[in-house]
């Protein structure tokens, strides 16, 4: 007759077998990480220009924007959300430039679409790669811009601005969305997933992992804010087609699609307020557009706060909602073009 397991037996067991499973999980983990960590080759200029976009090399690196509205009209440097490239810019912004004569150039972030990825970075990193290529396009350093930045792309539009306050006409930050300003922090508002993502080394395995998967934006919006996506198709069904393209876009030629996007938030959202000053000191330069029904993105309310002189419009329409009018933020340029 077989004698029973001891329980000595019974616990040595067990503890083999949770140390196996936990090494697993660190060699599954440690090897996704490794993976990310290849050198994610250029991208053919002649790709992103089949995209109708431009390639800047510049530095080892490309850089992607696209040019939208008047060629000859006053320059404005669009920055998109997350999960987008500048090819969301093009379209958004192209019918409103042309008819109030604004020349925009969407720049892609790095690591989105074709513009190479810069890792553990801020968001001044990506503010530096508009003075790139505007000094491209042949404007001079005295040259005065605008600047939009919708969503996560607002905190590059807010670093743009700081490092070049002296040519600023306006800046809009459009359903700003970063988690972290300073001390003051965000993490109670903020969804679950973007405290994860600030983890360089989780978030760099999550957009590898994405980056393999075939998601529709729509699916996205149907989970984190389906009444916004209710709203979008009953008004502008296109919106969510264009958002979807750019979606699958964003990932295609780099895995860094989200570029470490809890990192570069939590970092750069510092950067940002160790230079408030700058901001302040733009007054009403500075616009901050966002939804009341916003659960993509909450009501900026620190932001609003930190920069008192600064113009707040409110929408009772969710994170994608506020977009539907592009002409309204053209028509606050116009007051500060002069």
């Amino acid at each position: 007759v077989r004698d029973p397991i001891s329980p000595s037996k019974s616990n040595m067991c067990s503890s083999k077998c949770f140390f196996a499973v936990f090494f697993a999980f660190v060699a599954i983990i440690v090897g996704l990480y490794i993976t990310t960590l290849h050198t994610t080759p250029h991208v053919h200029s002649s790709v992103i220009e089949s995209d109708g976009g431009h390639a800047l090399s510049h530095n080892d690196r490309i850089i992607e924007y696209f040019l939208s509205g008047d060629p000859s009209g006053s320059p404005v440097i669009f920055y998109h959300g997350a999960g987008s490239t500048g090819l969301s810019g093009k379209k958004l912004t192209d019918v409103s430039a042309q008819k109030y004569g604004y020349r925009v150039i969407s720049i892609s972030c790095p690591g989105w679409g074709g513009t190479s990825p810069i890792h553990e970075r801020g968001y001044f990193e990506g503010a530096q790669d508009a003075l790139v290529v505007l000094t491209h396009l042949g404007y001079s350093p005295d040259t005065l811009i605008h600047i939009m930045g919708v969503s996560y792309g607002s905190g590059t539009a807010a670093a743009l601005a700081q490092l070049i306050p002296h040519r600023i006409k306006s800046l809009q930050l459009i359903v700003p969305a970063w988690p972290s300003m300073g001390e003051h922090t965000m993490s109670s508002e903020t969804p679950l997933l973007m405290s994860i993502l600030s983890s360089p080394v989780i978030d760099r395995i999550y957009a590898y992992l994405i980056s393999k998967t075939d998601i529709e934006l729509k699916e996205i919006f149907k989970v984190v804010a389906p009444d916004d996506l209710a709203l979008i198709e009953k008004e502008s069904p296109g919106l969510i087609d264009l958002g979807d393209e750019d979606f699958k876009r964003s990932t295609k030629y780099h895995h860094e699609g989200t570029c470490e996007l809890g990192y570069v938030m939590r970092e750069g959202g510092k950067q940002i307020y160790e230079k408030r000053e700058i901001l302040i000191q733009l007054g009403d330069k500075v616009s901050i557009w966002y939804g009341r029904l916003d659960k993509i993105a909450p009501p900026p309310k620190i932001l609003v706060s930190l920069l008192p002189n600064a113009k707040v419009f409110v929408f009772e329409k969710g994170h994608l909602g506020v977009l539907l009018d592009m002409d309204k933020f053209f028509e606050e340029m116009n007051i500060n073009k002069e």
